[in-house]
C-alpha cells in the first residue's frame, strides 16, 4: 500500500470549521516533503487530497476553454482536420476534476459566458484588448456540448446577460451551511469571493494552488472583499480598466489599509492621510474628480456579485447539481463526434470506478 507522506495544511477558519488551526495529517519524508508547501501564502498541492466535507465545485468553464486553447498546440485536430486543442484540454481537465468527486455527496457546476452583458454597454472597450482566435470560436460550443454529454445538462449553467464570473458569484454567495465551495479558475477577478468556506483553486503545471483568506491577504495586502476597490485603483488591463494615475499596487494597498475603503479616499477628513501615503503631488491627481469617477466606474465593472441584477436568473436547486457520475454517452461523443481517442481509456476507467 502506497503511503502518502506529506504535509497538508487546512485553515479551519477558511472552511467554516471554527477557530483557525493548522492541522498536520501526515509527517513528511525527505523524498515527499515538497508535495505540499506554502508559497506566498498559497497552499501548493502536488498530490491529491480529498476533504470529506461535501464540496460544491464551481468551474469557470469559459476560462478553462481559453487556457486549454493556449496550452495545447493547434496541431491537435479531429478526423476532419478541424482543430480540437481547446476541446481536448477542456475535456481532460473536466475528467481530472470528476475523478476527485464523491458520488451523491459533492456538487459540481460549470459556468459559461453567454455573450455581451451590461458591462459592454456601460464600457464599450470592456475586454476589447483580448485577441480573438478564429480557430477557437468553433470549439467553444463543442466544449459546452462535451460537458453536457459527460456530466449532464443540469450541471452546465449559462444565462443571457451574465458572464461566467457572475454565475459563479451567485453560487458562492448563496453557499449554505454544511458544505464548502471551491471555485476552479485562473481568473483573479474571482479572488474577491473568497470567504469562510469558499476558496479558489488554480492549477499551475502539475500543482494545485489553493487560495484562502490568508493567501489573499498575504498576496495583495487587503481583504478579499476589498479587491474590487484595489483593482479600481490599480487598474486591470485584461478588462480594459485604466485605474487611477499614479497609483500602483503598493499605494493602492496602503490607501485601503489606511482609510478602509474607496469612499474614504475622497472623504475630506482623510485628505492628510491620502497625502501622507501618496505624496502631495500624486495626491492631487488621486483626489481629482476625474480620478474619483474612474475609480468608482472601475469598481462597478469589477465587483462580484454583479451590482446589476439579471432578469431571468434563477438559482439552481442544490440537488440538481449533485454529482452522480459520468454519463455513458459521453464516451461516444468523445470518439465519434470529436474524434478524441486519447481520452478514451481515461473516461472508461472513470466510468468503471464511479459506476452507480
Amino acid at each position: 500500500i502506497l503511503k502518502l507522506q506529506f504535509l497538508y495544511f487546512i485553515e479551519r477558519e477558511e472552511h467554516g470549521m471554527g477557530p483557525k488551526k493548522r492541522l498536520t495529517t501526515f509527517a513528511p519524508s525527505p523524498r515527499n516533503k515538497r508535495n505540499v508547501r506554502k508559497h506566498q501564502g498559497v497552499t501548493v498541492i502536488k498530490n491529491e487530497v480529498k476533504i470529506q466535507k461535501p464540496t460544491m465545485h464551481v468551474v469557470d468553464a469559459s476560462n478553462w476553454v481559453h487556457t486549454s486553447f493556449h496550452a495545447i498546440p493547434e496541431t491537435v485536430h479531429d478526423i476532419k482536420g478541424q482543430p480540437t486543442n481547446a476541446v481536448m484540454g477542456f475535456t481532460n481537465e473536466l475528467i481530472r476534476l470528476m475523478e476527485r468527486l464523491h458520488l451523491n455527496t459533492d456538487m459540481i457546476a460549470l459556468a459559461f459566458d453567454s455573450g455581451k452583458t451590461w458591462r459592454n454597454s456601460s464600457h464599450p472597450s470592456y475586454k476589447s484588448g483580448r485577441k480573438r482566435h478564429p480557430t477557437l470560436l468553433p470549439q467553444i460550443p463543442l466544449c459546452h456540448e462535451a460537458a453536457v454529454q459527460i456530466l449532464g445538462k443540469q450541471h452546465c449553467l449559462s444565462q443571457k446577460g451574465m458572464e461566467a464570473d457572475d454565475i459563479i458569484a451567485e453560487l458562492a454567495v448563496s453557499k449554505q451551511i454544511g458544505y464548502n465551495v471551491t471555485i476552479h479558475a485562473k481568473d483573479q477577478d474571482l479572488f474577491q469571493l473568497v470567504q469562510n468556506g469558499v476558496t479558489v483553486e488554480s492549477r499551475r503545471r502539475q500543482m494545485k494552488l489553493l487560495y484562502g483568506i490568508d493567501a489573499i491577504r498575504e498576496r495583495f495586502g487587503v481583504e478579499p472583499h476589498q479587491l474590487a476597490e484595489y483593482w479600481a485603483l490599480v487598474g486591470q488591463p485584461s478588462d480594459s480598466i485604466k485605474g487611477v494615475d499614479g497609483v500602483g499596487p503598493v499605494k493602492a494597498r496602503d490607501l485601503l489599509v489606511a482609510v478602509g475603503s474607496l469612499n474614504a479616499v475622497w472623504d475630506p477628513k482623510y485628505r492628510d492621510t491620502v497625502e501622507k501615503v501618496c505624496g502631495e503631488r500624486t495626491a492631487q491627481k488621486v483626489l481629482s474628480p476625474e480620478s474619483r469617477e474612474a475609480a468608482f466606474f472601475g469598481k462597478r465593472l469589477m465587483q462580484l456579485p454583479s451590482p446589476e441584477p439579471c432578469p431571468g436568473w434563477i438559482l439552481p436547486p442544490r440537488n440538481s447539481l449533485q454529482y452522480r457520475g459520468p454519463q455513458e454517452e459521453g464516451l461516444n461523443f468523445l470518439i465519434e463526434t470529436l474524434g478524441i481517442i486519447a481520452l478514451q481509456q481515461n473516461y472508461k476507467e472513470l466510468c468503471e470506478k464511479q459506476r452507480v
